[in-house]
């Protein structure tokens, strides 16, 4: 949810008080507009209601550090991945 947030620039789900808001990130498949470095899609992974439709964290973290080599960060796989 943090790393949405500051890549949209707003929390990916909305709602009218902090129980509501619970509810709405428990059940939320939220949309992620994709991008060209292809974060989006990465991010579209992990922000799905269903647990067990998720990527592991290993998974998630070399999606991450795919995306960064693709954009041009080669240091990036050596910060995501141990």
């Amino acid at each position: 949810m943090m790393l949405a947030h500051v890549v949209l620039g707003r929390h990916p789900v909305q709602a009218t008080d902090e129980y509501r808001m619970l509810l709405a990130i428990r059940d939320a498949d939220i949309t992620v507009p994709k991008t060209t470095s292809g974060l989006g899609a990465v991010l579209a992974t992990v922000l799905v209601a269903d647990p067990a439709a998720r990527p592991s964290a290993a998974v998630f973290r070399e999606a991450l550090a795919w995306v960064a080599i693709e954009a041009g960060y080669p240091t990036g796989p050596k910060l995501l991945i141990r």
